[in-house]
């Protein structure tokens, strides 16, 4: 029982941490300058997501992670998405909700189960107040 348990925080931790939407309407590179998360879209279809879009001397940088920076050719983007930070929030308490409910009525359909397996015919010896 202490697996399953230790397994079903583990997978809710997974679920929880994978949570990353995005804004629906495209913003320029400009305007995702400094601005935090985004997502890249290119010409081709290729979608990176970035840590941030930085620009020095008109160039725009796109940051992977601390150590990575990669240049971005502007003329091959198509769209540029920003973090957003509600929707994010949102969509983890949805699902964060929705495990709980599902584990809930797991829960529910195992002590149904449970008590029905029970002899309705046991007798005791004492009552359980004479302990």
């Amino acid at each position: 029982m202490k697996k399953q348990a230790l397994a079903q925080i583990i997978i809710l931790a997974l679920l929880v941490q994978s949570c990353v939407a995005y804004q629906n309407t495209s913003v320029s590179m400009n305007q995702a300058v400094d601005q935090g998360r985004v997502k890249v879209v290119s010409k081709e279809g290729n979608k990176q997501r970035l840590q941030e879009i930085i620009k020095k001397e008109d160039q725009f940088y796109g940051v992977l992670n601390r150590d990575i920076t990669i240049p971005i050719d502007s003329a091959s983007i198509e769209a540029v998405y920003k973090y957003d930070r509600g929707k994010s929030t949102g969509q983890t308490l949805g699902l964060i909700a929705g495990v709980t409910l599902g584990l809930g009525v797991l829960l529910g359909f195992s002590l149904v189960k449970a008590l029905n397996n029970i002899d309705p015919h046991i007798t005791l010896d004492k009552s359980p107040f004479d302990y």
